[in-house]
């Protein structure tokens, strides 16, 4: 199922049905399709599983969905870097969502910048609007 994606997008998940759909459709809806979603339950009790199980069958994107027990955000980021097998990794809160063009930045970005030795990572700001 997991083409030969440059971007893996690490979304950990806890109790997040109400935002979880807009989570998944910006990262589908992206303008750069070369990537993948890894989305990793932290052991929610909510309809968190049987909202990412109906995005799976959908078959928009690749996503990997893994379970784990509940432990916080950071110990779903980390369990989840073990399944990357791309170039790029970006985390994404469940919580939040993407611009339609964010992945593509994030790809320029990295572009115009891999041969720089002193960077390991880059960060972004999340645009607020009201």
């Amino acid at each position: 199922m997991f083409r030969n994606s440059l971007i893996s997008v690490i979304v950990p998940v806890y109790n997040v049905e109400k935002y979880l759909p807009q989570c998944l459709n910006s990262i589908i809806n992206q303008t750069y399709e070369n990537l993948e979603i890894i989305l990793i339950n932290d052991g929610s009790t909510d309809n968190t599983k049987e909202i990412a199980e109906s995005f799976i069958k959908s078959n928009k994107i690749a996503i990997r969905y893994l379970y784990k027990k509940n432990g916080g955000k950071h110990t779903a980021v980390n369990y989840g870097l073990k399944y990357i097998s791309t170039k790029l990794t970006v985390v994404l809160d469940s919580d939040d969502y993407f611009t339609n063009d964010a992945v593509e930045v994030i790809k320029k970005t990295y572009n115009e910048n891999k041969n720089e030795e002193n960077i390991c990572g880059f960060t972004f700001l999340m645009e607020r609007r009201h």
